[in-house]
């Protein structure tokens, strides 16, 4: 028997080696490709062409163009490579390699291709070899940090911050076990690991990668009070959105003339902008968290315990400000807090010897962001007059008008036929440069501090005055602030606060002023010679303003006063209780007289010499005044509670009692004719042409608490 063995399955045959060696000569020159690409990357870099909209351009604009057009980056220094020069190049699209040749020529400056960058330096291949070393250690992947983080009795703590000191984008928290790992830090990273009432504390992780912390508490933040709605409470058991503001600290850089201009920016989502800057009556919109009602957006103010204003406050005599921000930390004064709240506590007396410091601040004040008109009397008859014709109108200014303006501007110093200067006769007002002036404010405080025996005292006296921008709108201010405290037994405390201001005003409108000012031309000359100017182109309106006349429209004064006292008791009774008392009495008084027109208030036509607006006869004279006030009292009763059971549950209740009542008034009268310009009481008038009154009042009674609860002081 013959045995057939076939072994055709170890054999290749012919058509399936020619397959093979047709794979090889692909996988070949695949190879030969990509490598050629590889060794032809910095060329294709140097023979990359860009286009460019222009011939001259800055070197800023090339480089942009350069990363904009290929996939390279211009890597380079500010201090060695000039950015803003203009270099003028030969085509507006060549090579890359060929735009760095014409930029750099003549200059200390050279270029190197390396892989996707293009490097410009003094010493192109050093800055190259830096670069690659630089690229390849960021390359590299850093090393990994773990470890757990406890207490000082090895409990873990739970949502502990562990970041790369000086980068807090690269970090994380600890987990339900206290566990934690950052992976990819420098060998010599320090992490910088944190938690609210401990100690922060920096680790150096060289040579670690294990590396297990523990915290210790911060005994000065655990018992660090804040103030809140009626009472403290540590600010290591707050619930609520409180930030507090050491005011005393912050605002010693500032220069501001009211608290709330010294406030902005002190507090996260506190918003403050100024909307009236008038002297005396400086205003601001106050908004936390943004718009939270439909009418009124202001926060409830509260100054030592009362509802007050931020105007009222001297901004020396604040030590601390407590911002309510959500309605859990401000629910306790309800519906009046709708906008949250803004605690101001102010200063006290210190324990030891009596101390007397003096502070000024002068400060420099100038408009800003000032509009730009056309103050070229000429160009501004010619607008008018295209204006007036692009709506199918005939034009209001003759050209002869236009002609002599243009003339009188190129001699303004000569004689005019009138007898005043051509800039006077003819004029080309530039009315914010006029009216607005460079002025400098002082401040200046003066302050008590100390205690005797039992007793703490704060005197403060302070003064400021602000001249304005605009003439005849200055205001100054005198206040004072005392606060009182003297512990008459171990059981019993006593005090009283009272705080007071007057505030003088000069009677220039300066809103309206400021109004009439963009609303006027250049064409008449504001005042000279204590004449006020009048509008000299006979094709010009008669009632075209004068801001000018207009601010000093009257004489008289605006006076302001205020004073707030409040006596309190505080009783600690049973070791856990204390009942404060406290009664406040406030009186406010402003009070106004003016006179409308000066006799010596006159309008000429520069031009003519002509007396446009004659002074006012006594008879057509007008005498006014007006008053209002307001007192009202606050009634405070709260009984506080507080225990620590077990050394570990802490807790609080506040029970409470406030009425509150107010009353104002309004009057004023108005008669006209004056027996004597000089005499303005009106009883030396001999019309009356207005006269009105009014008052109204409002009264409330509230009743609240609050009760507060905190487990190791970490579970609120």
């Amino acid at each position: 028997m013959k045995l057939n063995t076939s072994s055709n399955h170890f054999l290749i045959k012919k058509s399936e080696i020619n397959d093979l060696f047709k794979i090889m000569k692909i996988c070949f020159f695949l190879l030969f490709v990509f490598t050629f690409q590889m060794m032809a990357t910095n060329s294709n870099a140097q023979n990359a062409i860009i286009e460019l909209d222009a011939n001259s351009v800055t070197v800023d604009k090339l480089i942009r163009e350069i990363e904009k057009q290929t996939d390279y980056l211009v890597v380079y220094s500010n201090r060695e490579v000039n950015t803003s020069r203009t270099v003028s190049l030969k085509k507006k699209s060549d090579k890359v390699s060929e735009y760095l040749n014409q930029t750099f020529q003549g200059t200390d400056i050279g270029y190197e291709f390396e892989n996707n960058y293009i490097v410009l330096s003094r010493k192109a291949q050093e800055t190259s070899s830096i670069l690659t070393g630089l690229v390849q250690n960021a390359q590299q992947q850093g090393k990994t940090v773990k470890g757990v983080v406890t207490d000082t009795k090895g409990e873990p703590i739970i949502g502990a911050t562990i970041v790369l000191k000086g980068d807090a984008t690269r970090g994380t928290v600890t987990d339900i076990d206290g566990n934690y790992i950052i992976p990819n830090l420098p060998e010599d990273a320090v992490l910088e690991i944190s938690y609210v009432g401990m100690q922060t504390q920096n680790i150096l992780t060289e040579g670690k990668t294990t590396i297990n912390i523990t915290l210790t508490e911060d005994v000065g933040l655990l018992e660090e009070v804040v103030v809140v709605g009626y009472g403290t409470q540590k600010k290591v058991n707050l619930t609520g959105a409180i930030s507090t503001v050491n005011f005393e600290k912050e605002a010693m850089s500032r220069p501001a003339t009211s608290v709330a201009s010294a406030l902005a920016g002190m507090s996260a989502g506190l918003q403050i902008r100024t909307t009236s800057s008038n002297p005396g009556s400086e205003s601001n919109s106050i908004l936390i968290r943004g718009v939270g009602t439909l009418n009124s957006t202001s926060p409830l103010v509260i100054v030592d315990g009362i509802q007050s204003s931020l105007d009222y406050v001297n901004a020396n005599d604040i030590a601390t400000i407590s911002v309510l921000k959500d309605a859990a930390s401000s629910a306790i004064y309800g519906n009046r807090a709708a906008n949250g709240v803004i605690l101001i506590t102010t200063k006290r007396g210190d324990q030891g010897k009596v101390n007397v410091n003096y502070s000024t601040k002068f400060s420099f004040n100038s408009p800003m962001n000032r509009l730009e008109f056309v103050n070229d009397y000429a160009d501004y008859m010619e607008y008018m007059n295209e204006s007036l014709e692009n709506l199918g109108q005939a034009s209001n200014f003759q050209q002869s008008t236009i002609d002599t303006w243009r003339a009188a501007k190129k001699n303004p110093n000569a004689l005019a036929e009138s007898g005043y200067p051509n800039y006077v006769a003819y004029a080309n007002t530039d009315w914010q440069e006029y009216m607005y002036k460079n002025q400098a404010s002082q401040e200046h405080n003066v302050s008590l501090r100390g205690s005797t025996g039992k007793s703490n005292f704060m005197t403060s006296i302070n003064y400021l005055d602000n001249p304005g921008l605009i003439e005849n709108t200055a205001a100054n201010r005198y206040s004072m602030r005392s606060n009182l405290d003297i512990q008459a037994t171990d059981w019993l405390k006593v005090g009283n606060q009272t705080y007071g201001y007057v505030t003088n005003k000069e009677p220039g409108n300066f809103s309206t002023a400021v109004e009439y000012m963009y609303l006027s031309t250049p064409g008449q000359y504001p005042r000279y010679d204590g004449v006020y100017g009048y509008p000299a182109a006979t094709e010009e309106s008669a009632t075209a303003n004068n801001s000018l006349y207009v601010v000093n429209g009257g004489a008289g004064f605006n006076r302001t006063s205020r004073i707030k006292t409040a006596f309190y008791a505080q009783i600690d009774f049973l070791k856990d209780f204390s009942f404060m008392s406290l009664v406040n009495y406030g009186r406010y008084w402003y009070d106004a007289q003016s006179k409308s027109e000066i006799p010596q208030r006159t309008r000429v036509n520069f031009a003519t010499g002509v007396l446009s607006s004659p002074a006012t006869l006594p008879e057509n004279l007008s005498t006014s005044f007006s008053a209002n006030g307001q007192w009202d009292y606050t009634i405070q009763e709260t009984l506080n509670w507080n225990h620590l059971f077990a050394n570990r549950h802490d807790v609080s209740a506040v029970l409470g009692y406030e009425e509150m009542y107010s009353y104002s008034y309004d009057q004023a009268a108005s008669k006209k004719g004056l027996i004597d310009a000089s005499i303005w009481a009106p009883s030396t008038a001999t019309e009356m042409t207005s006269i009105s009154g009014s008052a109204s009042d409002y009264s409330s009674r509230s009743y609240f608490s609050r009760v507060n609860y905190a487990l190791d002081s970490k579970y609120l």
